[in-house]
């Protein structure tokens, strides 16, 4: 029995000592099994980031998100009535939005828009990476080029000034018969708006009259109480209103411009530090331009914003 015992007890101990050996690894063969383990995935990038809205990921997901919200000629809504527009009744149109399904086609990705009820709600979308790019005929100043990056102008037309338009029949006796003379007139403009301050700059030794709106300044335009204004932005409705005093003999369009002396352009809104993307948008904007297709699709876009009675 002692010996059958014996027996059993050698013979467990070679086979631990057999299991042992079998189960030691050397270093080479413990740095091969490191190497070929699986890599572990790399995060997904932070949509918070420039990154996640570079040209290269915008493809990786198939689709650009552009924030939009703007209504005037440029960029609107189709009005919604299936029977006269089909499927573009409620799709968002113009120049602005026709040069955005351009990029995209350029980047080879799907296009979605994404509406917001304020220029301060578009804005902030692009700052916070809930879109790619936000688009608009949205002025480039250098206030916007400190909080975000901006493309390069989208102005083909260049239009810089705001039209001045004169009295037929002004209480001063002013008599505005060339561009200089209104360096000595009365100039309403809407108080707080980009044209008084810009008349400021362009006529200083001109009477700046500020009103409440552009309504104010058209009634004391046609009553003769300013001997020019300039209007801030307005819709059809408002442009109908000018329209009439002049019918009505009361208000005549100068042929003149006030002309912006810090104006720089038109341009699309992106999250700050996305300079890939920026690049990326500049260089379609030249060659499109170059090409000549964007000064056409302006033309076309604008002819077709009229037809549709866009301001």
């Amino acid at each position: 029995m002692l010996k059958k015992i014996v027996s059993i007890m050698v013979a467990l101990s070679m086979l631990l000592c057999l299991t042992a050996c079998g189960g030691e690894t050397s270093s080479d063969e413990t740095a091969e099994n490191q190497n070929s383990a699986p890599e572990s995935p790399e995060p997904a990038p932070d949509p918070t980031s420039p990154e996640y809205h570079s040209a290269a990921a915008i493809q990786e997901r198939g689709v650009l998100v552009v924030g939009a919200g703007a209504s005037n000629k440029m960029t609107y809504v189709v009005p919604d009535d299936p029977e006269t527009y089909g499927e573009l009744a409620g799709t968002r149109d113009g120049y602005v939005p026709e040069l955005c399904r351009k990029i995209a086609e350029g980047l080879g990705v799907e296009i979605e828009f994404v509406e917001y009820g304020s220029v301060e709600e578009m804005l902030g979308a692009a700052a916070a990476g809930d879109v790619d790019i936000t688009a608009a005929n949205f002025e480039i100043t250098e206030e916007r080029l400190a909080s975000y990056e901006m493309t390069d102008s989208i102005d083909v037309m260049n239009v810089v000034g705001d039209e001045i338009f004169l009295s037929t029949n002004p209480e001063s006796g002013a008599s505005v018969q060339s561009e200089d003379d209104l360096v000595h007139v009365r100039i309403g403009a809407v108080k707080g708006s980009a044209q008084a301050e810009n008349a400021v700059v362009v006529y200083p030794e001109a009477e700046i009259v500020e009103l409440a709106t552009n309504e104010d300044v058209l009634a004391a335009l046609a009553a003769g109480q300013v001997d020019a204004a300039v209007f801030s932005s307005f819709d059809r409705a408002f442009a109908d209103q000018i329209v009439q005093e002049i019918v009505n003999g009361t208000v005549a369009q100068s042929g003149w411009e006030m002309v912006d002396p810090t104006y720089l352009g038109l341009g699309l809104v992106l999250m700050k530090g996305n300079e890939d993307l920026c690049q990326c948008i500049n260089g379609m904007i030249s060659d499109l331009t170059e090409s000549g297709w964007l000064v056409e699709c302006y033309e076309n876009e604008e002819q077709e914003a009229i037809d549709r009675g866009i301001a």
